[in-house]
């Protein structure tokens, strides 16, 4: 049966200024311990699989087991499982009391892939393939006694691909996208003292700040007719088909640093994770095949920065720098009918340079350490222009 992993963790929480409290912690979960998670199911095989069952006897084909001996049915200790492997989770929060009335935080925390991409014909169950999590919400005291609470949490698409051999229809591709929103109404029966936390008494105008972003990117170079002429020039004629990347449920997000030396000028460094982007690709010659590309791209980057106070709380920017960006183009191998090894099934291409970065965006300062930001932002990318478009907040020090 299903028992709850052992699981077991660290954490700490300061408070760096008033009002503000960050929190981390760090926890490990068990799961191979318990044998109907973390027992081998169907893997993959290039000769036939003999067990479980009698030694003697082949009892498979090509990876799926049979058996006659109740002790090796599934959900048994000695039973096939979902493979999973032991997971370590990463987390940060932050929470700001904005003033008496508003409180604002955020999360995030990753832990790896639980599934090996042998374990994904008994996981198509259970697609539980996700890494990261990001969260916003806020609390909202209209009286002492009445709060209210909403929250919303993105899990971005992790997609897996297992090897050829995997199972009777050769092979599996399984993934999981989440987004959950949240309210409640809280009513205090003896309010007692607030912990929200009240406005600063000394207004800081400049100084250290940190933030992160989420958003929406977009790169000039992924399109079908770009990918078939880099294919061409390999000597391979084909054509391609954009995936639908916003249905994959990936999305971009940052996070960055900076100083602001006074109301108008500043520096900022940061790094973003660009949108994943997919293309399918038929081949004609030199040989018929079919394969599935997946390109993921990354930079950090370090600007000066020129700010404008349009009014004491409403400011617009610019940014001037350089990104260091880096890419991996995956491909793997789909044709029907193909029976390769392992290694021969996936192939990774990875570059990285530097380029040019600038920026346009507006801040709106909701109280004196809390600040929303949306921008737009412009890499330069192996010769590509990739643009992306974030909105987001930053805590001021």
């Amino acid at each position: 049966g299903f028992d709850i992993p052992e699981n077991y963790g660290i954490g700490i929480a300061i408070k760096p200024m008033k009002n503000l409290v960050i929190s981390a912690d760090v926890s490990r979960i068990n799961f191979a311990d318990v044998k109907s998670f973390g027992n081998l199911g169907p893997s993959t095989a290039v000769t036939p699989y003999p067990g479980p069952g009698p030694s003697t006897r082949n009892n498979a084909v090509k990876a799926i087991p049979s058996t006659v001996d109740p002790s090796k049915e599934t959900g048994n200790d000695e039973g096939m499982g979902f493979g999973w492997q032991n997971q370590t989770v990463y987390k940060l929060g932050i929470q700001y009391g904005v003033s008496s009335q508003l409180q604002v935080r955020a999360g995030y925390n990753y832990g790896a892939s639980t599934i090996p991409n042998n374990q994904l014909t008994f996981n198509t169950l259970a697609p539980a393939t996700v890494e990261r999590h990001i969260s916003v919400g806020f609390t909202y005291k209209p009286t002492d006694e009445l709060e209210i609470t909403g929250t919303y949490m993105r899990v971005p698409n992790n997609s897996q691909t297992s090897p050829r051999n995997q199972n009777i229809i050769g092979m599996a591709d399984i993934g999981m996208s989440q987004n959950v929103f949240g309210v409640s109404l809280g009513w205090m029966l003896a309010p007692g003292v607030s912990e929200y936390g009240d406005p600063s008494e000394d207004q800081k105008p400049w100084g250290f700040y940190a933030g992160m972003g989420i958003g929406q990117t977009s790169n000039s170079k992924w399109e079908s007719s770009n990918i078939n002429a880099s294919l061409a020039a390999d000597g391979i004629t084909a054509t391609s088909d954009l995936d639908n990347t916003n249905a994959n449920g990936n999305f971009p997000w940052k996070f960055y640093a900076g100083y602001e030396i006074n109301q108008f000028f500043g520096v900022e460094g940061g790094y973003m994770a660009f949108q994943d982007l997919y293309a399918n690709v038929t081949a004609t010659a030199p040989a018929d095949a079919t394969a599935r590309l997946a390109l993921q791209s990354d930079a950090w980057m370090l600007a000066a920065m020129g700010s404008y106070p349009v009014t004491q709380d409403f400011s617009v920017f610019g940014k001037l720098g350089a990104n260091f960006w880096r890419k991996q183009l995956l491909t793997t191998d789909t044709t029907p009918g193909v029976t390769t090894s392992t290694t021969a099934t996936q192939f990774m291409e990875s570059d990285g340079g530097r380029g040019l970065y600038y920026a346009l965006g507006a801040s709106y300062d909701m109280g004196d350490y809390f600040t929303l930001r949306a921008e737009w932002e412009r890499y330069d990318v192996d010769g590509a222009d990739v643009d992306a478009y974030t909105g987001g907040f930053l805590f001021k020090f």
